[in-house]
């Protein structure tokens, strides 16, 4: 889920869940089990919503490309057995903080 989904499902779930409640307290509905209700269906709505606005945000975007919103994998890069220290190559010299800003 990105994260303009997320916003879009927070500021959504106001407008979907509000009257949601009202509707059940004018049926005469007042309990624990018909809020609940309420915020569940509330919150697939506010999710379904989110999706739709962000989906139409993008399309209508110009400048919005496809490859870039898509997540990127993970790639470990393992050292080369070349590049530790004390294989033919002197140790990379250490940030000191103490030192670095005496002149």
């Amino acid at each position: 889920m990105n994260p303009l989904t997320l916003v879009l499902a927070m500021l959504t779930a106001t407008v979907v869940t509000g009257p949601m409640l009202v509707a059940a307290f004018l049926l005469g509905l007042y309990g624990w089990p018909p809020i609940l209700l309420a915020f569940g269906l509330g919150g697939f709505g506010a999710w379904a919503l989110a999706r739709r606005i962000e989906e139409e945000i993008k399309r209508q975007d110009p400048a919005w490309d496809e490859r870039r919103d898509r997540p990127r994998q993970l790639v470990l890069v393992r050292p080369r057995i070349d590049d530790h220290p004390g294989r033919g190559r002197p140790e990379p010299q250490r940030f000191d903080p103490s030192r670095h800003w005496r002149h």
